[in-house]
């Protein structure tokens, strides 16, 4: 019903592709063979707009991706410092009706072993089945961008969680004549979605029994006026059990309202209001907002390619609501949610890339808030040795970070490189 109130206010909507995929897209046939008609004509290199020089990679036909990265972090785990490699891999079959997506990663902590004990990783395990009218997928799927624009908090139907298991659906609709073809575009402008995870929880705590199953549906409207381009989402889910009542998983509607407006493709103002429970609306509702600065500019070898800020503001105090800090079992060790921010900003010489992200964000409205608890204070049952699922993670390398404090700071400093 909100879709179609915004399309009766809507006079013209252009499509324009969104990804859900890791970093680097390839491009379409059509875009990777065109050629100009005006050779004299000067225009800036594919690579170069307004100042800012891409990486000589990105652009590349190559359907596999690799990216290393070296981090050092600091947050309530302690002090650590590891490697990654993501192996991405992506392929279109069938005149590009059926896409397959893949990504690993490979983690290894610093230490002169070259074994590491830590499991190897499966990131993204998607299969797709794009059409004009319809685009259904399954699988592992990232979901980074499809539910909300928050690049660190946010996504709180789900927990926060932005990679899981399950099934889509997506209805494209199209509002204007000589728009771009959504075929093939993973998430397409303005449409009506529909998810299914069989479960939120982590590993250690999933029963396929279809009680756990979580349904999620999404109307999405797209507008353009000048060079903004702004984007509505509306996200309603929920399980039909009740594992935590101050969750997404509690037996009741789950919402979330998210708009986000890009300048000039280059400035990106955005926020999210949501409702972990809709029978508990000022315990588990909180909103985000943000702003984010891209392809920054370019001095010679060096480059800003990004800088964006978060804040989250809770709606409510509710000292019963596990994660927010509250605590039922120890009522004198309950804490209360407080405003948290998140900072992160990406240089480049060249192709090496470094990356830096600060906040002191405790974890609150997602699972890992169960397992972050200060040594000093008594958890809210039990220690979990599992948490039930990640906490906010940073954007780009996506890891978890978390502060064991308001008042202190978590922070991670990476260097990578993508080829």
């Amino acid at each position: 019903m909100v879709c179609v109130c915004l399309i009766l206010l809507l006079g013209k909507a252009s499509a324009v592709t969104i990804l859900e995929s890791p970093p680097t897209e390839t491009p379409t046939p059509d875009q990777s063979q065109a050629t100009s008609s005006e050779p004299e004509q000067k225009r800036p290199p594919n690579n170069q707009e307004q100042g800012w020089v891409a990486p000589s990679n990105l652009g590349s036909e190559n359907p596999f991706h690799l990216t290393l990265n070296s981090a050092f972090q600091n947050d309530v785990t302690g002090f650590q410092g590891y490697s990654l490699l993501d192996i991405y891999a992506k392929r279109d079959l069938n005149e590009y009706s059926v896409r397959a997506e893949g990504m690993i990663r490979l983690k290894k902590s610093l230490s002169n072993s070259d074994a590491t004990l830590v499991p190897m990783e499966l990131r993204l395990a998607k299969i797709s089945y794009l059409e004009s009218w319809l685009q259904v997928s399954l699988g592992r799927m990232d979901l980074s961008g499809v539910f909300s624009p928050t690049e660190f908090f946010g996504f709180y139907p789900t927990m926060g969680i932005r990679r899981l298991d399950g099934v889509s659906a997506v209805l494209p609709v199209r509002l204007a004549f000589g728009g771009e073809d959504v075929k093939g575009v993973t998430t397409p402008p303005t449409s009506l979605s529909a998810y299914y995870f069989p479960s939120l929880f982590s590993t250690s705590y999933v029963s396929l029994n279809g009680q756990q199953g979580y349904l999620l549906g999404q109307a999405r409207l797209r507008m353009t006026t000048g060079e903004a381009q702004t984007t509505f989402r509306v996200n309603l889910g929920g399980t039909i059990t009740d594992y935590f009542s101050y969750s997404s998983v509690s037996g009741n509607p789950s919402f979330s309202f998210c708009v986000d407006s890009q300048i000039a493709k280059q400035y990106t103002f955005y926020g999210e209001y949501g409702i972990q429970n809709l029978s508990l609306i000022s315990g588990t509702g909180a909103f985000t907002l943000g702003a984010k600065a891209e392809r920054i500019g370019t001095w010679g070898p060096f480059s800003f390619d990004s800088a964006d800020f978060e804040v989250q503001i809770p709606v409510g105090q509710d000292p019963s609501n596990a994660f927010t800090g509250g605590n039922t079992y120890f009522p004198k060790y309950a804490l209360l949610p407080q405003v948290a921010w998140y900072g992160s900003a990406k240089i480049r010489l060249k192709s090496l890339f470094l990356q830096g992200a600060i906040t002191n964000s405790m974890g609150d409205y997602t699972f890992e808030r169960l397992s972050s608890w200060p040594a000093n204070l008594k958890p809210v049952n039990v220690p979990l040795p599992v948490p039930y699922g990640p906490g906010n993670e940073v954007e780009g390398v996506r890891v978890p970070l978390v502060s064991d404090s308001y008042s202190d700071t978590a922070f991670l400093i990476n260097a990578g490189v993508e080829f």
